[in-house]
């Protein structure tokens, strides 16, 4: 899964962008009426929604989202 291409936006996107895709998606698929292209949507949004997010997803690609860092 590449939530980039499937929320639409670029990989320099910011944060309003991510968030705006994503309420878009979240408009075209509400969970009422296709509950599994909402669920791709969340997925994809959690993976990228902030800046720190979207870095540990370029660094690590998909396991980002189960890496933890170390404790110091």
């Amino acid at each position: 899964m590449n939530p980039f291409a499937l929320l639409g936006v670029d990989e320099t996107a910011d944060d309003a962008a991510v968030r705006a895709a994503y309420l878009a998606g979240v408009r075209r698929f509400p969970p009422d009426r296709d509950p599994d292209a909402f669920q791709r949507i969340r997925d994809a949004y959690q993976a990228i929604r902030d800046e720190e997010h979207r870095l540990d997803f370029r660094l690590f690609g998909p396991a980002a989202s189960r890496w933890a860092p170390p404790l110091a």
